[in-house]
Order: C-alpha cells, then structure tokens, then sequence
C-alpha cells in the first residue's frame, strides 16, 4: 500500500488501483482534522488494511489517541480505462 497525495506519473502496476481517501478524526476534545488523499491498493488489499494504514500515519503525526469521525474510500478513476 501506497500513501500519496498526487497522482503518480507512471500508471500503476497490474493488479492495483488508486482509490481516493478522507478521513476525519477527533484528536481532542474540540479539536478535529480531515485528511484527504490517495492510496495504490493491490488487489488483495482490504477497506480494514487502507483504515488501519492511515490511523498509523494519523497516530504516528499526532502522538496521541485519536477517534474517527468520517472515513471514506472510493476508487479514484472517474472514466473508464
């Protein structure tokens, strides 16, 4: 799993897709943050693997236990390939 905030220049490898990410967390009693993005999942990737890859980044930058408010994971293409 691939976390980035730009679309790659090369396509992605067979197998794998880009989905389009916002995840919105408490992280204290007032204090809330969205974060928006994209990950490259390989076809055995799972909503719970994407989920816990981004709650370790979320974690790892705010060093503090932090509640998901919103999450949302979509493929990112629009048009067919």
């Amino acid at each position: 799993m691939n976390s980035q905030t730009e679309t790659p220049a090369a396509p992605l490898p067979a197998g794998w897709t880009q989905y389009h990410y916002v995840l919105t967390v408490q992280i204290a009693k007032e204090v809330t943050a969205t974060h928006t993005g994209t990950l490259d999942v390989s076809r055995d990737g799972t909503r719970a693997q994407c989920l816990k890859h981004l709650m370790d980044q979320v974690q790892a930058k705010y060093g503090q236990h932090v509640v998901v408010l919103f999450f949302s994971l979509e493929p990112n293409a629009l048009g067919a390939r």
